[in-house]
């Protein structure tokens, strides 16, 4: 990091002790809709939700809840607790919800929907496709991202390796509000994992 921008950094910080608080991640969405990428996805929650000490969420866009049955229910909670019991071996101390929303048409809009709802601070999710399908056809992930109330950690289709090891985080910081929040953000994995942070200003 160049000093100059070093020093503009460390002077924003200082002028805004007084107005942030510090960024704690207590609740974690991960949708699902039970591919191989979305299970891979809630694995990876399920990791991040026991380091971070937060609530993991569950959340499946399906048909409408109430014309499950109750034996149909039970076997989607057992089905997320095999995905969670995977990723973490005594998932016990993890407190984790899972939920079936109605609405098969617009699924991103109900994930921020719920995000919004019951006040999430990080929604985890995972590519189904190569970033140039992604690109030209859209998906539900695109649209999470760009829509979404707070942040959204995205796993790349080609991600295969589940453990978690922050040890650089590469920050675009512009000076902006938003990136002074990110810089926040950022700053709370860099703890949690003992991560180096670079800033890229261009």
């Amino acid at each position: 990091l160049g000093t100059s921008v070093a020093k503009r950094v460390a002077g924003d910080d200082e002028n805004m002790k007084s107005e942030k608080a510090a960024v704690r991640i207590k609740k974690i969405l991960c949708p699902t809709d039970f591919s191989r990428e979305s299970q891979e996805a809630v694995e990876y929650a399920a990791l991040l939700a026991v380091v971070c000490d937060a609530a993991l969420n569950v959340y499946h866009c399906a048909v409408k809840p109430d014309v499950l049955s109750p034996e149909e229910l039970e076997n989607f909670d057992k089905s997320i607790a095999t995905i969670i019991g995977k990723a973490v071996a005594n998932h016990k101390n993890l407190q984790w919800k899972s939920f079936i929303a109605e609405g098969l048409n617009n699924r991103a809009r109900n994930i921020t929907a719920f995000a919004r709802e019951n006040s999430v601070d990080l929604i985890v999710m995972k590519s189904h496709y190569h970033p140039v399908s992604a690109h030209l056809f859209g998906s539900t992930i695109q649209r999470t991202a760009q829509t979404a109330p707070c942040p959204v950690l995205l796993l790349p289709f080609d991600w295969e390796n589940a453990e978690l090891n922050f040890r650089r985080i590469l920050i675009n910081y512009d000076f902006s509000t938003e990136s002074r929040r990110l810089l926040d953000y950022a700053q709370t994995f860099a703890d949690i994992f003992n991560a180096e942070i670079h800033l890229l200003h261009l």
